[in-house]
Order: structure tokens, then C-alpha cells, then sequence
């Protein structure tokens, strides 16, 4: 039987470590790396998480994008709006 055959070889990147970085800073930066001759970045994720305190009630607001995170400075004024169930709904400056 006469046929076309080849054979071929692929590498395939594997997932083989994870760096993560947490803390209260409102400066956020990403963690160091410390890759090796046969290693690459992979696909960054960020989550950033806004708290305000307000009369009584305590509000987290959650985030993957850094320049909106940086809007958010300490001791700021925000005007929250809150559903009927207690979630919020929109976040805007105090004027």
C-alpha cells in the first residue's frame, strides 16, 4: 500500500506557576518574574476591589481594570446608588 505518512511534533506551553501580588497599596503594580530559559508570561488577570464605608453600610466595589481602580483615592467622596436589595448600581464623584 503506497500512502502519504509524516509525522510531526509540536511543543504545547503548559501552565507550570502562578505569581500573585495582593495588598492595600492604591498604587497597584504587578508582581516580579523570575522566568527561565524555557518559560514565557502568560496572560495577565488583575482584580481590584473599592470598599466604602458609609453611615453604617459597607460597599465593595470589584474592578479588573487598574486606571479605574486609581480613580477610586482614599477618602475620596462617592454618591452610591443602591438597589432595593442592597447591591449597587452606580457609582458617581460627590460634588
Amino acid at each position: 500500500v503506497y500512502a502519504d505518512w509524516c509525522t510531526f511534533t509540536v511543543q504545547e506551553w503548559q501552565k507550570t506557576d502562578e505569581v500573585t501580588l495582593s495588598g492595600t497599596d492604591p498604587n497597584p503594580r504587578w508582581p516580579d518574574l523570575q522566568l527561565g530559559p524555557d518559560q514565557r508570561e502568560g496572560t495577565p488577570d488583575e482584580a481590584y476591589q473599592v470598599v466604602f464605608d458609609t453611615d453604617g453600610d459597607r460597599y465593595t466595589y470589584q474592578t479588573g481594570d487598574g486606571t479605574v481602580f486609581s480613580q477610586y483615592a482614599i477618602g475620596s467622596r462617592w454618591v452610591l446608588k443602591v438597589n432595593k436589595l442592597n447591591q449597587l448600581t452606580s457609582i458617581e464623584p460627590a460634588r
